[in-house]
């Protein structure tokens, strides 16, 4: 039987995992100036196929319950089973590798995972390649929209709208705190929806729908929008150069012209169909247990080299694994639940009225998540005096009575290549997020803080970075404590940004309390991130703690 698949896109789809795969294995290390860095545009890739895949799905079905269940179980089976392994593999499971005391998550954040939308609860991903499902999710929101108004033959007039509407808006996308959370928060899939949009143009050319001119017109449109977003949105530009990026995104929307004129089957072989086969599940799996676990226990444990640690058994554990997942639960789950319940989904009472009740109420449940985050889910359970910058002479008179403190000098003797480096002080520990001697953040753990017992106590804090007072790097300092795995505040300081700005500072000293501290067991985090939410380079820090006096 001749298979309906798009043979190019399953070999580009293997080419993105596997750019995607060598980024996060060299991130942070000398090895990714061998252009492995530029795998950090393989989402990029991955959401031209989407726009591609999810017109032409949509071109073909006559149901939106149709289109909803497809997308269901294509993503989650193989969703679930990658979050549960790594959940299980970095929470119960002693490597000896140092660092992985600070990889565990408890569960209420696996919980919050598997909806595959826990940004929108302000829960971590469990691992870092899942912040690219919820865009997914939600351009698959907004095409359901259209098919369900009948409005994809219209797709062009409300693309080129949001192109300008998300251009004119990333313009004064600093002056609008509004503005800001749309891009970043509320709807993080504008970032990217040029290239979203690129995949539906590239469709329309593939089946000779519309005025070619215009197409073309309109793609120019979409890779110059996303090239003028490069700096405020995304990813990429933490890792590689605007000509970097603009370069890589080039060679994307030249594969597609080559697709689409049937001169691309060059890429068709078995090793890039094997790897598009399983590149879902490889992109869920690849990143914790290679980087976090497999690669680290082996280079400390055994001496191996960073090389022979990553493509004798990273990688191949990532494939295995991946194929496992695909094969044993991808594949028959989907294939179950598609012979047992499409009469349910799709035949059953498929009038019109029913579709849209079904649709809609998919819909609005999604929409609650995104915009209603609950209150019961917040994570502040105290009420923290705001922060407050203080000077220098007060910082340096305060240190004197410090109970405990931490610098950039602690960490020197210990920072090496990888991006987490344990320093061990005071029968304490801290996690230090680094890459040779630029540190990035910050988890503090201790069991030997008695006073954090008997009094409240203040919290100083010193850093120092160039990024901090730049245009393009609205920040946040956010200090989080944690009690027995639960959260007890999540403090994020963002008014000290525009003063920065304004003053052209490059450090700042802060000043606040903590809440008191009824356990041995907790953990104190603390960290900078950019307004995309990603930790940023901090070049110096510093903080300690003091005992608030009593009287």
């Amino acid at each position: 039987m001749k298979s309906n698949r798009i043979l190019e896109l399953d070999a580009l789809r293997g080419i993105a995992a596997l750019l995607v795969v060598f980024f996060h294995y060299t991130i942070h290390r000398e090895e990714a100036e061998l252009g492995f860095k530029l795998g950090t545009t393989g989402v990029d890739l991955f959401f031209i196929i989407s726009g591609f895949v999810i017109l032409m799905s949509l071109s073909k079905i006559k149901s939106a319950k149709h289109f909803i269940f497809n997308r269901l179980v294509r993503l989650y089976p193989a969703y679930w089973a990658a979050v549960t392994i790594t959940f299980l593999v970095s929470n119960y499971i002693d490597f000896g590798v140092n660092a992985d005391i600070f990889l565990q998550k408890n569960l209420i954040d696996y919980f919050i995972n598997l909806t595959m939308f826990q940004m929108y609860f302000e829960v971590g991903d469990i691992d870092g390649p899942y912040w690219t499902l919820v865009l997914e999710m939600l351009f698959y929101i907004l095409m359901l929209l259209l098919f369900l108004t009948r409005q994809l033959k219209n797709i062009q007039l409300y693309g080129s709208t949001l192109l300008v509407g998300i251009v004119t808006l990333n313009i004064w996308i600093r002056s609008s705190g509004l503005i800001h959370d749309v891009f970043f928060f509320y709807l993080p899939v504008l970032q990217f929806i040029p290239l979203f949009f690129a995949g539906t143009l590239f469709y329309q050319l593939y089946t000779n729908q519309g005025q070619k001119y215009r197409i073309y017109l309109l793609l120019g449109a979409t890779f110059f929008a996303q090239i003028f977003l490069f700096k405020t949105t995304g990813r990429s530009f933490h890792f590689v150069s605007q000509l970097e990026y603009t370069a890589m995104i080039s060679t994307y929307y030249l594969l597609f012209f080559l697709f689409i004129h049937g001169r691309l089957k060059f890429i068709i072989n078995r090793l890039t169909l094997f790897l598009g086969g399983i590149s879902y599940s490889l992109y869920l799996i690849h990143q914790m247990i290679s980087i976090k676990i497999v690669i680290p226990y082996l280079i400390l444990n055994y001496d191996f080299s960073f090389w022979t640690a990553s493509l004798c058994f990273a990688l191949p554990i990532s494939i295995i694994l991946a194929y496992l997942i695909t094969a044993l639960i991808e594949k028959p789950v989907g294939k179950y639940l598609k012979k047992k319940f499409i009469l349910l989904f799709i035949e059953c009472d498929n009038s019109k009225r029913n579709t849209w009740l079904f649709s809609s109420s998919i819909l609005l449940t999604i929409i609650a998540l995104v915009m209603l985050k609950p209150i019961f889910l917040s994570p502040s359970r105290f009420n923290i005096p705001n922060p407050k910058t203080i000077s220098v002479d007060l910082f340096m008179e305060e240190k004197k009575k410090s109970i405990f403190s931490l610098s950039m000098n602690d960490t020197l003797s210990y920072v090496n290549s990888w991006q987490n480096t344990l320093i061990e002080k005071n029968d304490s520990s801290a996690n230090v997020l680094t890459t040779k001697n630029d540190l990035y953040g910050i988890t503090f753990k201790t069991d030997n803080l008695p006073s954090f017992k008997s009094s409240k106590t203040h919290f100083y804090f010193h850093c120092k970075s160039n990024q901090l007072n730049t245009t393009d790097s609205l920040f946040y300092l956010v200090i989080e404590l944690k009690q027995d795995q639960k959260q007890m505040m999540l403090l994020k300081v963002e008014d000290v940004s525009s003063s920065l700005i304004q003053n052209e500072w490059v450090d700042f000293y802060l000043e606040c309390e903590l809440p008191k501290i009824t356990s041995d067991d907790y953990n104190f985090s603390l960290y900078i991130l950019n307004s995309q939410r990603r930790e940023m380079l901090t070049e110096e820090f510093e903080f300690f703690l003091t005992e608030i006096d009593k009287k």
